[in-house]
């Protein structure tokens, strides 16, 4: 009967044993199940922000990419205008070093590849390059032959201006130009050319009436 008796107990203490495992392991269970709702959503959540975020980076994306076409657009458009906008006027120590730079003289005169008007049309680019205006303006001799030289309106530290005229084939200026002058005198060359008629484009009303910026656009 002892030995009856013990073995009920020991079974009974055992099921009380294994049904406090057993409960121990359903909350245990219960508390894994809760904590991975709760990574789940988390996850969720996130995957959520995720998206959010990268919507709103492509669009920012996006709009970078504009802004920084619509930034080169400008650019090109800036120095387009910076090219087509020059000053009339050029200050005469601006004009001295521009020609000590400048190497249109140093080109040899060679009829019909490069004559009196190519002078004065590389001379008239390249200041226009520097961002100065410049004409040509055409000589008429007595003798019916012509010559082209290039006119600037120079301008002075006391605010006043002149046109001046350069020989690009030697870089001389000359103050004046008028009709009955000697243009070999002026220039020092070995010949005679009295000046019949002196035409530029300072001569035009549009010229006068505008002293310190026009556009002009050379290709």
């Amino acid at each position: 009967m002892k030995v009856a008796w013990f073995v009920i107990a020991l079974l009974v203490i055992s099921n009380i044993y294994f049904f406090s495992k057993s409960s121990n392991l359903e909350t245990l269970n219960n508390q894994l199940g809760a904590m991975y709702k709760s990574c789940e959503q988390d996850l969720n959540d996130t995957k959520k922000l995720y998206l959010e975020y990268k919507d709103n980076y492509d669009v920012c994306t996006s709009s970078l990419s504009k802004c920084n076409y619509r930034y080169s657009e400008l650019q090109v458009e800036y120095n387009r205008f910076k090219k087509s906008v020059i000053q009339k006027t050029i200050p005469y120590y601006t004009l001295l070093r521009f020609l000590d730079e400048d190497n249109t003289d140093q080109y040899e005169y060679k009829d019909p590849d490069m004559i009196c008007t190519d002078f004065s049309e590389l001379l008239i680019k390249r200041l226009a390059d520097r961002g100065y205006f410049a004409c040509e303006t055409s000589l008429y001799f007595t003798d019916n032959s012509a010559h082209s030289i290039v006119a600037v309106n120079v301008s002075f530290y006391n605010g006043t201006y002149q046109v001046m005229y350069i020989e690009p084939q030697d870089d001389i200026i000359i103050p004046e130009l008028e009709p009955g002058m000697d243009y070999c005198d002026l220039v020092g060359w070995d010949c005679s050319a009295t000046i019949y008629k002196v035409v530029n484009c300072f001569e035009h009303e549009i010229m006068k009436n505008s002293f310190e910026i026009i556009s002009y656009t050379f290709d």
